[in-house]
């Protein structure tokens, strides 16, 4: 796994309470693995670091390679990066617990969804504890929606599609959606072999697809269903040991300061993720709300998606749905 700097001092812009001393010298490498959403992860860490004085140097490096989300927690145990963006799912490994950002409509309004991200911050924050981290935020991720040359009023609608989904997740959705539809969903291993592609808006753009496709209109002719309540999570995490370093700063006080501010990030994160939609539109798709049969095959699918994770997840899983455990 290589490291790239690409970046250097962090802009520093609210100072957190009761500063506690920090060597000037310190630099603190954060490992990212590509454009960050807003909030972003330089942001979010620089704000916790300014509470530090003198604030260390934050400078940015970019995980390279096809396996880098995968290496950046082995990356921060061996000390090549003090602090890391992590997708959520990208823990998944370690215990389905992690996996439940991936599922789709598990909250499906607004108390619901702030309920389940706190309760989710909170048993995050303590199992990263036991591997010597400490949660400085966990944020929205990009919402997730259907980006296709034609809308689908239903399932039935997606007989004969080629569908590219890039993760595990997606992936299951897609068969999923394939069930519901009656057969004939196919999958392709090549976003220019879909006619369907999962994935958010932000990252529609991003595809060889298009990204190789001359000219502004170059996603004219496909249409982006936002489908509600499907978007990942993503961790900012730092190592006990370089908090120690800066001179302190425990867990409880950093979850008071993400506390905080948890409401502005999201707000931060819809507003960038209503922007990545106009920029897709600008480029010729058509945007759209999924119909209520999509939204209600979404819904299925994440009653499903719950009772295969859920076994997997234990009792950590049964408090995050509020079933009995203690968190």
């Amino acid at each position: 796994m290589g490291l790239r700097r690409t970046a250097t001092a962090a802009a520093i812009t609210v100072l957190m309470a009761s500063a506690v001393p920090a060597s000037s010298e310190e630099t603190v490498r954060l490992g990212i693995t590509g454009p960050s959403e807003a909030p972003s992860a330089a942001d979010v860490l620089g704000e916790l670091l300014a509470g530090f004085a003198p604030p260390p140097r934050l400078a940015v490096e970019t995980v390279a390679g096809p396996e880098a989300v995968r290496g950046l927690k082995p990356a921060l145990r061996r000390g090549d990066v003090d602090a890391a963006e992590l997708p959520l799912g990208a823990l998944a490994r370690e215990s389905a617990l992690f996996a439940a950002d991936q599922i789709p409509r598990l909250a499906a309004t607004a108390g619901a969804r702030r309920d389940l991200h706190d309760r989710l911050d909170r048993i995050l924050s303590r199992r990263l504890t036991e591997d010597g981290l400490v949660l400085v935020a966990l944020l929205p991720g990009a919402p997730l929606g259907i980006l296709s040359r034609r809308r689908f009023e239903a399932p039935a609608d997606l007989r004969g599609a080629r569908v590219w989904a890039p993760t595990a997740a997606t992936r299951r959705i897609a068969e999923l959606l394939g069930e519901a539809a009656g057969g004939d969903v196919r999958p392709v291993v090549a976003p220019a072999e879909a006619d369907v592609l999962l994935v958010s808006a932000g990252a529609a753009l991003r595809v060889p697809a298009f990204a190789t496709t001359d000219g502004p209109r170059r996603a004219e002719g496909w249409t982006f269903q936002s489908v509600p309540d499907w978007q990942p999570m993503r961790a900012i995490v730092v190592t006990e040991r370089m908090l120690g370093r800066l001179g302190g700063g425990s867990g409880a006080r950093i979850d008071n300061w993400r506390s905080t501010r948890s409401e502005r990030w999201r707000a931060a994160a819809s507003e960038r993720a209503g922007r990545s939609e106009r920029e897709l539109e600008e480029a010729g798709a058509a945007l759209a709300t999924a119909s209520p049969a999509m939204v209600e095959a979404f819904t299925e699918i994440g009653r499903r998606m719950s009772a295969e994770w859920l076994p997997g997840a234990g009792a950590d899983g049964a408090s995050l749905l509020g079933g009995r455990g203690e968190e």
